[in-house]
């Protein structure tokens, strides 16, 4: 069926998801809370303005709004007719990041470039871009995925391109994401399980090559397994946040009241800002925060749920995967349930492109909640 005609039978219902598009606000207007409460200090040590950061900011939070509009307005079927080509654009832009005075390094890892004065990580865009491609191809090929070699094999490829180019910055936590996102489509499309283990066990191998590979992210494990070795080296960023996440106790010392944040605690505005959120607010308001982004997840499964075409559903299903990974891997690396990745939280962290794509992939799964069966 042409993919003009896709959604011929299906006319948008023009009722977007509500409940949705609110949680959506709440996070962005509580993540320029959090920006402000934690940046303002650091932005005035580093830059002698207290408020560097929260502008810079809302400087992002324009851009995305207009990204939200353009994947909200436009139909998100058409963005499926040059899923290939985007796809392709969002590896060479990655590739960019490897070019010596182009792309910029920082702990060790090259994953941004600059683009009119701001820093841009071409790897965010990739995500989007796999999981347009992949809801594509396990659409077309939903009858055929027991086809190991005409079928999974390309798709493996694909996805082992956007890894390696990845790894390449290095950037072991993107990956994970990427590669999880992947094997759960794949998995919900209906890959057989046999094919599925032998991915999780070759992916499980190409995680640790690249930590032994990596002397950092060596470093970051062993933070992990046991930061009082080196409290003041590679396990202070894991120590600084479990106190801060202890001190907030049940009720939170206050907003604005960390005291984690006077230079204690590095990145608090953005990997480890949940550090903050807890040490502000508290165990009760955190777990009601986590229950929003469960509650996020609820309407992104019903929306595919009702959606007409597999590949609403799979794209819906992807797009909401990388939100919720992302959230889940955040908030493990503060509490000290994985190694630190560089995760950033979404919504809520300091990160330009992340909040772009953030809020451009929610504006396209509140595009696919107008296209709904009728029942």
């Amino acid at each position: 069926m042409p993919l003009n005609n896709l959604y011929q039978d299906y006319p948008p219902t023009s009722r977007v998801d509500f409940f949705l598009f609110f949680l959506v606000f709440l996070f962005l207007v509580f993540g320029l809370v959090m920006i402000t409460s934690s940046s303002t200090l650091i932005g005035l040590n580093q830059y002698k303005d207290s408020f560097f950061f929260v502008k810079r900011h809302i400087v992002f939070m324009i851009i995305g709004f207009f990204a939200f509009l353009s994947s909200y307005v436009l139909p998100h079927f058409v963005w499926r007719k040059f899923a290939f080509s985007l796809w392709v654009l969002s590896l060479l832009f990655v590739a960019l990041t490897y070019i010596p005075g182009v792309g910029m390094t920082v702990g060790g890892s090259s994953r941004w470039i600059y683009i009119l004065g701001l820093r841009f990580q071409p790897s965010e865009v990739l995500k989007f871009t796999l999981i347009l491609y992949m809801a594509h191809l396990l659409d077309i090929n939903k009858d055929r995925l027991f086809d190991f070699k005409n079928t999974l094999l390309p798709l493996l490829a694909v996805i082992g391109i956007s890894i390696v180019v990845v790894l390449k910055q290095p950037d072991l936590g993107t990956s994970i994401v990427i590669g999880a996102v992947s094997f759960l489509m794949m998995f919900i499309a209906g890959t057989p399980a046999v094919y599925l283990s032998g991915i999780c066990f070759s992916s499980l191998l190409v995680v640790i090559i690249s930590i032994i590979k990596n002397p950092y992210q060596m470093n970051r494990v062993t933070a992990f397994l046991n930061p009082w070795n080196d409290p003041y080296g590679t396990g202070f960023h894991v120590i600084q946040s479990l106190i801060a996440v202890g001190t907030g106790g049940l009720f939170g010392l206050g907003l604005g009241e960390s005291r984690q944040k006077f230079f204690y605690l590095p990145q608090q505005y953005t990997d480890f800002i949940f550090s903050i959120v807890c040490e502000e607010f508290g165990f009760i308001f955190t777990t009601f925060f986590i229950l929003c982004f469960l509650f996020f997840v609820f309407r992104a499964f019903l929306i595919s749920s009702r959606c007409p075409h597999l590949f609403s559903k799979l794209l819906v299903i992807g797009l909401c995967l990388w939100i919720t990974l992302q959230a889940i891997v955040n908030i493990s690396v503060t509490l000290n349930l994985i190694p630190t990745t560089g995760i950033t939280l979404p919504f809520i962290s300091f990160g330009g492109t992340s909040l772009i794509m953030v809020m451009f992939i929610s504006g396209m799964i509140l595009n696919i909640s107008r296209y709904r069966e009728h029942y």
